[in-house]
């Protein structure tokens, strides 16, 4: 089996700027290896929420490349590295602090995936039939009334709360990172998709399935980073895909 990936970030319509980050590692060289996807959503004043998802990926990047753990392991230890880095930089530059990020990364094995999360970007599967499943638990305050039952699913998009987090990157000096550490087991033709809230606040699960089942990975992203736009793209959009196709 081998991993093929696309990703796109746009700034969307109303930003000045785009604080989103994002990287495909087709194969991670060292460590316990793997494909990595990784996608960073910033939040900051002062260009600061662009600092801290650059620095939320590439430390991640490094921190696992370096570790010789297991991979879901090297990946929660490099989000906690990434969390630690950009805690420090926010404490000794004021024009920085309360930046913060988040941050959902997964890395692709013959075993199976794994995942790291922090914040509300997201993970999803994508089967060959076309079914879709979320596998991160959004780190927001409405995603906790949803889970409550105090929030109807179908109103969490439109919620004016919906942009709360109670978990990110750099803005505490100690995190607990979610995802799940043992290899959830891979299907050829298994598409995983990482996304920014940019794209799902706007475009429904069905929706980001019919774009990327059987698409050309490419021509997916294009067609989720336009869907979002047309629905008004109020935030930065970033898309990261990647597909598990037949060995050579």
């Amino acid at each position: 089996m081998r991993f093929v990936g696309a990703m796109r970030s746009h700034v969307g319509h109303i930003r000045d700027s785009n604080e989103d980050c994002a990287a495909w590692v087709a194969c991670v060289a060292s460590g316990a290896g793997g494909a990595l996807l990784i996608v960073a959503d910033g939040m900051g004043g002062h260009a600061a929420g662009e600092v801290a998802s650059q620095l939320a990926v590439e430390t991640v990047l490094a921190e696992y490349s370096a570790s010789e753990a297991p991979a879901g392991q090297a990946l929660a230890r490099a989000l906690e590295a990434a969390n630690q880095r950009i805690y420090r930089d926010a404490q000794s530059n004021p024009s920085r602090r309360g930046m913060g990020t988040t941050c959902t990364a997964a890395v692709l094995l013959e075993a199976g995936v794994v995942v790291a999360h922090v914040g509300d970007s997201r993970l999803y599967r994508i089967r060959g039939g076309g079914e879709i499943e979320r596998l991160t638990e959004d780190d927001s305050l409405v995603a906790e009334l949803v889970r409550a039952g105090r929030v109807a699913p179908e109103a969490a998009r439109s919620h004016p709360s919906r942009n709360v987090l109670l978990r990110s990157l750099g803005t505490e000096e100690e995190i607990t990172v979610g995802g799940f550490r043992e290899p959830l087991p891979v299907s050829e033709d298994d598409c995983f998709l990482v996304s920014s809230d940019g794209l799902h606040d706007l475009v429904s699960d069905d929706e980001i399935a019919d774009a990327v089942c059987g698409q050309d990975l490419e021509i997916a992203c294009a067609l989720l980073i336009d869907l979002a736009l047309v629905r008004g793209g109020h935030d930065n959009i970033t898309v990261a895909l990647a597909r598990a196709e037949p060995g050579e």
